[in-house]
């Protein structure tokens, strides 16, 4: 099985050295496992952090947008990515416990209606891949 590198700082390629440490400042020190690992690759680093800076435009808060990312990360078994995205919940939104668990064991968010909407909505989307029905969307 092929192995790669979760690359620091000081183990990076010259050409994303840059990148992660700018990743590192803003993470109070820290550097998320799965950037390092795409410094292997810069172009995926790079297209994967336009990506994010794109989707921190929508209309969600932060804490809604780490529901539909736990939602979706659980809902598709990724431990690495459920790991990555509670880690971030944590240390950068203080997403409280009770909500964090619920999010983790798939049950109703009672502490917040709106945010239970909007996972049941991700959950819908994804398992009716992007065909979710009149009745889902109303209740969304």
């Amino acid at each position: 099985m092929t192995t790669f590198t979760i690359h620091t700082v000081e183990s990076a390629p010259a050409e994303v050295k840059e990148v992660l440490e700018t990743v590192e400042k803003d993470n109070n020190g820290y550097i998320p496992n799965l950037i390092g690992l795409l410094a292997n690759a810069p172009t995926a680093l790079e297209a994967y952090r336009t990506v994010g800076a794109i989707n921190r435009r929508n209309s969600l808060t932060p804490v809604e947008r780490e529901v539909v990312q736990i939602t979706a990360a659980v809902t598709n078994g990724c431990a690495f990515c459920v790991a990555g995205h509670t880690a971030f919940s944590i240390k950068q939104i203080q997403m409280n416990d009770d909500l964090l668990q619920a999010l983790r064991n798939r049950t109703p968010i009672e502490t917040d209606p709106k945010l239970d909407t909007l996972a049941k909505f991700t959950l819908a989307v994804i398992n009716t891949k992007g065909r979710v029905g009149d009745e889902a969307l109303a209740e969304f």
